[in-house]
């Protein structure tokens, strides 16, 4: 009997013990450094979207016949052109587009620099409860101008030089692409050579010198032939990203202080976006509206897509790739941190 005793306390005790164990918290899946945050995730779906809805406008809306589009200029008659913004010559294009990192820059450094920085406050005596309000460091400027650095080297690279000619004209000539100056001839009908054009730059001999679009115009020729990768979807994909990405975590923190304030049932002044983050959104809203133009009125619905997708590699490897690598975020850091 003792003996049985002695075994029931023992299978008491051990359900008691266990009883009071606490459960071990579920699991849960810890998101990837590599992927783009719910906010960052919802202004990124806006770029597929504006393209998508902007090419079925120009598909259902253009009539072929009244405005025939012209795929080798990659755009309509400017006297049958059905919108002003379908003319290449608007001045939007001209002097917002064509100059678009000369806006993406302005639009980044208004918002830095004209943004007052956080401050940091460091406890200097728990026991005396004091503490000292120091500036930031200037470490935020310095990884905001090298993730402005990167970005600019991926524009560069893309559109303008990549030993040699850029990303965009090199793609054009490896699918195909040539330089078309069969418009221009002698009076006997022997093509024109580069060397003879008027307007030829210096030192290229034949057509198959000719290795971008920029020196095929200057010569009198047409390029054509090969794909086009769309240079105006990937400045304005990256250039509006870049900037908006940027600023949300200031638009997010003057939120979060707003509704603490509401909840508070205190409203304080100062609270407004300030004039660079106003700058910087208003900019990248101007790029939407352009990509928008530019989604209905020019270019193939897979030069579009190769666009985006050229543009959406260079954003991942300035904003996401550094969360996923400690020496890469020392350099570059990420928006609205300061280390």
């Amino acid at each position: 009997m003792a003996t049985q005793r002695s075994t029931t306390s023992t299978r008491q005790a051990t359900m008691n013990g266990a009883a009071k164990t606490p459960p071990s918290p579920p699991q849960t899946s810890k998101r990837s450094p590599f992927i783009p945050s719910i906010p960052e995730g919802l202004i990124l779906a806006i770029y597929p979207l504006i393209l998508v809805l902007g090419s079925l406008y120009g598909y259902l809306s253009i009539s072929p016949t009244l405005s025939p589009y012209n795929p080798t200029t990659q755009s309509h008659d400017p006297a049958t052109a059905p919108s002003y913004f379908a003319r290449k010559n608007n001045i939007f294009n001209l002097y917002f587009v064509k100059v678009g990192w000369f806006w993406t820059t302005l639009g980044f450094w208004a918002l830095h620099l004209l943004t007052a920085p956080q401050s940091r406050t460091t406890v200097s005596s728990q026991s005396a409860g004091t503490s000292i309000t120091t500036p930031e460091p200037p470490a935020r400027l310095v990884r905001a101008f090298a993730r402005w650095s990167l970005a600019t080297l991926f524009w560069a690279f893309t559109t303008q030089w990549f030993f040699g000619p850029a990303i965009i004209d090199r793609g054009f000539k490896l699918s195909g692409g040539v330089c078309d100056l069969s418009h221009l001839s002698l009076p006997n009908d022997q093509p024109l050579k580069i060397h003879e054009s008027p307007a030829g730059p210096k030192g290229l001999r034949n057509v198959q010198d000719i290795a971008s679009g920029v020196v095929c115009k200057a010569a009198g020729g047409v390029w054509k032939g090969g794909h086009d990768i769309s240079g105006h979807v990937f400045l304005l994909i990256l250039g509006s990203a870049m900037l908006l990405l940027e600023a949300l975590p200031l638009l997010m923190k003057k939120e979060g202080e707003l509704r603490a304030e509401v909840k508070e049932g205190r409203t304080e002044e100062g609270r407004q976006v300030g004039l660079g983050t106003k700058i910087a959104v208003g900019i990248a809203g101007l790029k939407g509206w352009m990509l928008l133009m530019t989604a209905a009125y020019f270019h193939t619905w897979f030069e579009k897509f190769t666009g985006s997708l050229v543009a959406a590699t260079a954003l991942w490897v300035v904003y996401f790739l550094p969360r996923g690598s400690a020496g890469v975020r020392s350099i570059l850091g990420a928006p609205g941190s300061s280390s």
